[in-house]
C-alpha cells in the first residue's frame, strides 16, 4: 500500500488518516466498519495500543501507540489497509452480485465493474503527535 510519509522510529504514538480513493462512502457502502475493529483487535494482540479512534463513511482516524516489535511501522499500517481492503473488496463483490447498480447519494447512481473495484486503494496521512 502506498504511503506519503516514511516512519523511521520504530515506535511511538501518531495520528493515521486511512481515506478512500476520491472519499467513497466504502465503510457504508460495504458495511465494513467491523473491519477495522479486526484490525484494532490484531494490533492489540501484537503489542500496539489503540488511543482513539473516529470511524466515518470514507475515511478512517485512529490514534495509534506503537510498540517496538521489530517491524516498521509504514508495514503495519500498510498491512491493516491491505487486510481491510480485501474484505471490503469481497463485501462489494457481493453487493455486485445482488445488485448491479448502488445508489451512493439521493442524485446519482453509480455503476460499478469489478475492475473498477481494484481501484479502490486506500492513501493515508501520517503525522507524529
Amino acid at each position: 500500500m502506498a504511503v506519503r510519509q516514511q516512519i523511521s522510529a520504530a515506535d511511538g504514538t501518531y495520528f493515521i488518516t486511512i481515506t478512500y480513493f476520491n472519499w467513497l462512502h466504502l465503510f457504508k457502502i460495504s458495511d465494513a466498519y467491523d473491519c477495522v475493529y479486526n484490525w484494532f483487535n490484531f494490533l492489540r494482540k501484537n503489542g500496539h495500543y489503540i488511543n482513539g479512534y473516529v470511524i466515518m463513511p470514507n475515511h478512517l482516524h485512529p490514534l495509534i501507540s506503537f510498540s517496538n516489535t521489530g517491524k516498521n511501522i509504514n508495514t503495519i499500517i500498510g498491512n491493516g489497509k491491505r487486510f481491510m481492503a480485501y474484505h471490503m473488496f469481497e463485501r462489494l463483490e457481493k453487493l455486485l452480485k445482488s445488485c448491479r447498480y448502488y445508489k451512493l447519494n439521493t442524485s446519482s447512481i453509480v455503476a460499478f465493474t469489478v475492475s473498477g473495484l481494484l481501484a479502490l486503494i486506500f492513501n493515508y496521512k501520517t503525522i507524529h503527535v
